[in-house]
């Protein structure tokens, strides 16, 4: 196994930053070299093979050529990503073995085919190769006809963060989207923050809805100011998207374990009722919205107890939302059951009259469960 140092320069200097926002990069102060100077890290670490990412040259600025052509004469060899735009520019320093983005070589993925050498840099945000939004499998198995001496995977989002771009090493294991559903009062929070310290060394992704986006925020205020209720499920519905496009899919496509607070199945139990009046059918009308797009979770753990018992366990010190009620907590509960018994075999119904701590190990191994299992299962 090859250790490559890999720097960003920037005006000059080794620079810091996260989850690709060059904007925000900074020098590196660290301590590891007396200053952000290129030469004092290699003279401090001493490398033997070095990659370089010249940010300005990525970002259509002057190229830094000169400053590459010095730091790669320290090592005994270096690999160069410049942004190129065309094979011509991947001569532009010799000495050096380029390094082909995705991000900026070329408009058509048939284009890659012009390229005779170097090392093809799969630029991944989001889980998705820019600027073709394919995944990295498939980019990897069209990349296999091409002339370049190998790949890399760069997860620009995980850029700065020590997240990396996978967090499962076995390659037949299928990533995991668990949720938790119930009426407010049901004990969701609680389980949770249990969850969180039982799972620990499986490092899940815990998410919520709404609130994974901005898009949450409009969803809370539409809600506390009582806007037109097909406003308020749209906008639900936006929170929903935003969600799966920002956090769900690409933390599968990493092959992560996802644990949700609410999903797609609050919408189907909540909103008919606020719906009821409305719409002929609020249920199908939603679930419409939702076809082509939406991810269905592998399991849903549903929180099931009497309705004054869950109403009784709200926060009095918190003003309630409006949905709050027992009434309304009584009929979203019901189409909950219902949802649960038109797909059994995803649900599982939890009895939240248990002590707390059964109620989270028993989840908590179904969840590993799961997750053991997903190695010989397809996705739904």
């Amino acid at each position: 196994m090859e250790l490559i140092l890999a720097v960003d320069l920037a005006d000059g200097l080794v620079v810091h930053g996260k989850s690709g926002d060059r904007a925000s990069y900074r020098p590196l102060t660290w301590g590891i070299a007396p200053s952000a100077e290129p030469e004092a890290y290699l003279s401090s670490l001493q490398p033997r093979y070095l990659y370089i990412a010249d940010l300005e040259s990525l970002q259509g600025r002057t190229p830094q050529d000169d400053l590459v052509r010095r730091c790669a004469a320290r090592v005994e060899k270096c690999y160069l990503d410049r942004g190129c735009r065309s094979p011509a520019e991947c001569t532009a320093v010799v000495g050096v073995t380029p390094v082909v983005g995705t991000e900026t070589a070329a408009r058509a993925i048939e284009d890659l085919a012009a390229y005779e050498a170097g090392y093809l840099s799969i630029d991944v945000q989001r889980g998705r190769v820019l600027p073709w939004g394919i995944r990295p499998a498939e980019m990897l198995a069209r990349a296999s006809a091409l002339s370049f001496e190998g790949c890399i995977i760069l997860n620009i989002g995980a850029v700065g963060t020590e997240r990396g771009l996978v967090h499962r090493v076995d390659p037949e294991r299928i990533p995991v989207l668990i949720t938790i559903e119930g009426i407010d009062g049901s004990g969701k929070s609680t389980l949770l923050a249990r969850l969180r310290e039982l799972l620990a060394d499986l490092d899940p992704l815990f998410t919520r809805e709404p609130g994974a986006t901005w898009v949450g925020d409009s969803v809370r205020r539409a809600v506390a100011e009582r806007m037109d209720p097909i406003t308020e499920a749209l906008l639900f519905c936006a929170d929903h998207a935003a969600h799966i496009d920002a956090v769900i899919r690409p933390a599968l496509d990493e092959g992560e374990l996802v644990i949700s607070d609410r999903y797609s199945d609050s919408r189907f139990a909540y909103q008919p009722v606020v719906l009821d009046g409305l719409l002929p059918d609020p249920l199908l009308w939603l679930r419409r919205i939702h076809e082509g797009w939406s991810i269905r979770p592998d399991r849903t753990f549903l929180l099931v107890l009497p309705v004054e018992e869950a109403v009784s366990r709200l926060d009095p010190a918190k003003k309630r939302e409006y949905f709050e009620s027992a009434g309304i907590l009584a009929r979203v509960q019901e189409n909950y059951l219902s949802l649960a018994a038109s797909d059994p075999a995803r649900f599982v119904i939890v009895d939240a009259l248990l002590k707390k701590e059964e109620v989270a190990r028993f989840i908590a191994d179904e969840i590993r469960t799961s997750d053991r299992s997903s190695q010989s299962r397809p996705r739904a």
